[in-house]
């Protein structure tokens, strides 16, 4: 079962870089990035060979393979981030540092970084707030 479903991604990915070339690689390295399973374990090995006979260029490829990646995850954080702030505006309703409940200027944010947290600390209530906007 599992052989069949990557024998229908590879066959997906070999089909669409045929087809599309460059924005074939830019598609499927962008869904991929998105966290929609597309692997690109194929999509760039596969790349690497047209590379290989001449029918891609290295750098282009490159190029593409990491914009798309970069692209993916911003989608995907903008995507994380809308869903972050609504949980976190039904939960605290205001920002409790400055007693703001304009929720058109309200952005979540974290009271200290990722890097300086623990799994412990990994609570809505303990790590996250609502701020306003800087302006």
């Amino acid at each position: 079962m599992f052989t069949l479903i990557i024998d229908i991604l590879a066959d997906v990915v070999v089909r669409t870089i045929d087809v599309l070339g460059y924005p074939g690689v830019f598609f499927l390295m962008l869904v991929e990035s998105c966290g929609i399973p597309m692997p690109s374990e194929i999509i760039m090995p596969f790349s690497g060979f047209l590379v290989a006979v001449g029918k891609m260029n290295f750098w282009i490829v490159s190029f593409v393979g990491a914009f798309a990646n970069l692209a993916g995850s911003l989608i995907a954080y903008w995507i994380g981030q809308s869903e972050f702030r609504k949980k976190l505006i039904a939960s605290f309703k205001r920002c409790p540092i400055a007693g703001i409940d304009d929720i058109r200027i309200l952005m979540a944010s974290h009271i200290k970084p990722w890097t300086q947290s623990t799994k412990n600390t990994w609570n809505i209530i303990e790590v996250k707030y609502l701020s306003t906007i800087s302006i």
